[in-house]
């Protein structure tokens, strides 16, 4: 398993290695989660994670019709484009959420 260590406070210690090692602009990761002087651009990593989503769904959104249209659609299944769009999202988070927790699983195994 890789860990992402903390900088040595030993590091930290001597001035001019500060720069190298603690963030000015955004904090990625929980070591400076929460610093003020780097909560201006929390509310922008949220925006970015909506316009992440909103692409995403988009791009499912766009082939949709053309994915319901593959399936021999059960009259007793009763779903609107916009409830079809939204279990085609989930569902592929599910599968890439599944496989990537898979390949971690076997790559934890292969170091055993």
């Amino acid at each position: 398993m890789v860990l992402l260590h903390k900088v040595s406070p030993l590091l930290l210690q001597t001035e001019s290695n500060r720069p190298f090692f603690v963030p000015k602009v955004v904090s990625i990761g929980p070591y400076h989660h929460g610093d003020a002087h780097l909560a201006a651009m929390e509310p922008l990593k949220k925006q970015a994670s909506e316009k992440f989503y909103t692409a995403a769904r988009q791009r499912v959104r766009a082939v949709a019709e053309r994915v319901r249209d593959m399936y021999e659609m059960d009259p007793g299944i009763k779903m609107d484009d916009e409830e079809f769009t939204d279990m085609l999202f989930l569902d592929a988070c599910f599968v890439v959420h599944f496989i990537s927790s898979y390949q971690i699983y076997m790559e934890s195994r292969s170091s055993v």
